[in-house]
């Protein structure tokens, strides 16, 4: 279906470059284009507003015991998020496991000057049947044997063959049952959805037209010597980009943690399309074209954000609440509330801390205790 709509456009394309404009209608044009782009990212906003996210309410009756039998670390970090998996979510479910005794932990002493201590995990056969789907995936990726070093496990666990079918793995896992609990569900109609395609379309249309219009400098002509180079470098553009992206989106996950994945989405895409411009800018020093990319970053922006809009079922916006209101306990007060009474807690709390993004601030709390 992809691939046919893409040769109907590159058809579609290829009749726009045969109808003849001229340069004031292209000026024209080009003022249609700013409307249009200003126009797309209000209406971008406006489908935000109404399909991404549901309200936090604040809730006063947040018993977190219950909430740490009801959900795993992995579940919570989605639902609290509206996300998919990240890999911070294993830690926080092998802590989980830990905490609760389903993965035996040992510390010894280690004499290397980088780590003071080994932290052995082992496998607790007796209380397998006790774990869900996720844990128990994520507790049979863990273990190659009966023991395992765990920092050392960890580091090697992303690398192997297999990681990356694994991971997908857990990811359809978690899906499966954020869609069975009715969280996290896509929330932009099938018919919006085709429309945000159509606006693709018709931008991509409109700005090979308006390309014709374009009277381009002419201290870009040496640059036509380097042609044939970019003829033959064309198939590699697509990886390029593709790589610039991904790069791009760590480096964006990275430094917002706990932000959402349509947040960390948007901000790639935003990145990636000023890069182009101001090196299309650099390069042929015309601003017209700087409209063009606008215009086609705008919808292109649109086309993939709504397939990451979420929302959760009526059932489950109290416990959305109730998630992101034990997020900001966390952050701020529980921990101070807690008396050594209850110490047994502060493990469970910081393997949800670390799904949630903030488990370097429960530790830093817990460093004088």
């Amino acid at each position: 279906m992809k691939k046919r709509l893409a040769l109907i456009v590159l058809l579609v394309c290829f009749f726009i470059t045969k109808i003849p404009i001229s340069i004031k209608q292209g000026k024209d044009l080009t003022k249609l284009i700013i409307f249009l782009s200003i126009a797309l990212i209000i209406y971008w906003i406006i489908i935000l507003l109404i399909f991404e996210r549901d309200k936090k309410y604040k809730v006063s009756n947040i018993n977190e015991e219950e909430l740490f039998k009801k959900y795993n670390p992995l579940i919570a970090g989605c639902i609290q998020g509206n996300r998919d998996i990240l890999s911070r979510d294993i830690i926080a479910v092998i802590l989980n496991l830990i905490n609760k005794g389903n993965i035996k932990l040992t510390i010894k002493g280690d004499i290397k000057e980088k780590s003071l201590y080994n932290y052995i995990v082992e496998k607790v056969p007796e209380k397998e049947n006790e774990m869900d789907k996720i844990e128990l995936f994520i507790y049979n990726w863990l273990f190659t044997g009966e023991k395992e070093t765990l920092v050392e496990r960890l580091q090697e666990m992303p690398k192997v063959q297999n990681a990356n079918f694994k991971f997908k793995e857990l990811d359809r896992l978690s899906k499966k049952e954020l869609k069975d609990l009715g969280a996290n569900k896509a929330s932009v109609p099938n018919i919006i959805k085709a429309i945000n395609v159509m606006l693709l379309c018709g931008a991509i249309f409109l700005v090979v037209y308006h390309i014709k219009s374009i009277e381009f400098n002419e201290n870009i002509l040496p640059l036509m010597i380097l042609a044939p180079i970019i003829v033959v470098l064309i198939p590699l553009i697509p990886k390029l980009v593709m790589y610039m992206a991904v790069k791009i989106r760590h480096l964006v996950t990275n430094n917002i943690q706990n932000a959402q994945k349509i947040t960390t989405t948007s901000i790639s895409i935003i990145i990636i399309s000023l890069l182009i411009m101001a090196i299309t800018y650099w390069i042929l020093k015309t601003p017209e074209l700087l409209v063009d990319e606008l215009l086609l970053s705008i919808t292109i922006l649109i086309v993939i954000t709504d397939d990451l809009m979420l929302k959760n079922n009526v059932n489950m916006i109290e416990d959305y609440s109730r998630l992101n209101c034990l997020k900001e306990k966390l952050e701020n007060t529980l921990l101070d509330e807690k008396g050594i009474e209850q110490i047994y807690l502060w493990n469970e709390y910081l393997a949800y801390a670390v799904s949630f993004g903030i488990g370097k601030k429960i530790i830093d709390k817990m460093s004088g205790i």
